[in-house]
């Protein structure tokens, strides 16, 4: 499988972070025992996302009272259904309950989610979430609002005190100018869903981002979610996801996304595939060999010679995530990456050092 090629490490590096992200299981209680155990098995943070059913920020509230060091993000949550205030009101809320270890991932999500779930436009995504951010970052500093933007705005919110001051905010981005907006404004970018080749140019996209913005590039923590799964049997895995990851790159966002990162054939063919309700068609241009550009599946050191790749282009987060319902693989997976099983001299070509402690 193609790997990314490496890009510079950057001058000023961050410490390398291991972060697991949640399985696939439909039980919270199930979600709770693993945060629990992530932390237990020495990962440094926990990240969910939020995309229907279970509400990612009432359950960072409860793994913040089930722990006690782990850090706990949202990878993310969609910014248009609530407002600056609410997402205030929580990250002050969640900041005290995990004594500081709360990060707030935002996203603007897709068409589908807002115009189909949410009933709200999807309109103007990077001029709303460039706003928000400004907006939250002040509402987080305990300042009184008084913001008249081009897409929101609030007057006379106060939040009680200033002590979620430092609650980072992280964006979710897929695209060139989301790419630069995440470097300019955010404490971090959450990368997702990529094809493992294009991660260098992603990277580079959030370091000009920063720049232009007169930022240090190596200050915006880079979080990847890396998709993998330990497993003898690719085939079966790869024919559980198949038609998740044709649904999700045959229309909007997701399929403009994969013609940007250049497979542009692929993308025509998913999205024409999907106008003609036709699914075998969909299933077929999914092979195993376009999904390999997305996930590693195979054996430990393919899985996490993937993480070194990823550490190798600039990444400094990696969320590590078995994409599959299979517990066993699941299991495999999340155990070959804990510090004790996943030697420093994986790391990369960077001063293993960065690694920090739990």
């Amino acid at each position: 499988m193609t790997q990314p090629a490496s890009a510079t490490a950057p001058a000023t590096a961050r410490p390398l972070r291991l972060a697991v992200g949640m399985p696939h299981v439909e039980s919270v209680a199930a979600w709770l025992e693993h945060a629990c155990w992530a932390e237990q098995a020495g990962y440094d943070s926990v990240w969910m996302g939020d995309t229907g059913g279970v509400d990612s920020l009432t359950l960072a509230a409860a793994i913040a009272r089930q722990t006690g060091r782990i850090g706990i993000g949202t990878s993310v949550v969609p910014l248009m259904p609530r407002t600056p205030a609410v997402f205030a009101s929580t990250a002050y809320t969640l900041h005290q309950l995990s004594g500081g270890r709360f990060a707030l991932g935002l996203g603007v999500s897709s068409e589908t989610m807002m115009d189909k779930w949410h009933g709200l436009p999807f309109s103007r995504p990077r001029t709303r979430i460039a706003e928000s951010v400004r907006l939250l970052r002040a509402m987080l500093a305990g300042e009184r609002t008084d913001f008249a933007g081009e897409t929101i705005h609030s007057r006379g919110f106060r939040l009680p005190d200033d002590a979620a001051r430092d609650v980072p905010i992280y964006l979710a981005a897929l695209r060139g100018r989301m790419l630069e907006t995440a470097g300019e404004l955010a404490d971090g970018v959450i990368l997702n869903r990529y094809p493992l080749p294009v991660v260098p140019r992603l990277v580079s996209k959030v370091r000009d981002g920063a720049r232009q913005a007169g930022r240090d590039p190596a200050a915006v923590d880079i979080v990847a979610h890396l998709k993998v799964c330990v497993t003898d049997e690719p085939h079966h895995v790869f024919e559980g996801i198949r038609q998740r990851f044709a649904g999700y790159y045959s229309t909007g966002v997701y399929n403009k996304y994969l013609a940007w990162c250049g497979y542009e054939p692929e993308a025509a063919a998913l999205a024409e595939g999907w106008r003609r309700k036709d699914r075998a068609h969909t299933m077929s241009v999914m092979n195993d060999e376009l999904l390999s550009q997305f996930i590693t599946v195979g054996s430990v050191t393919a899985c996490r010679d993937a993480a070194r790749s990823l550490i190798d282009c600039g990444v400094t987060t990696v969320v590590v995530g078995a994409y599959t319902t299979d517990p066993d693989v699941q299991r495999a997976t999340f155990e070959a990456f804990t510090p004790r099983n996943f030697p420093l001299d994986y790391w990369g070509s960077q001063d293993p050092s960065r690694r920090s402690a739990p």
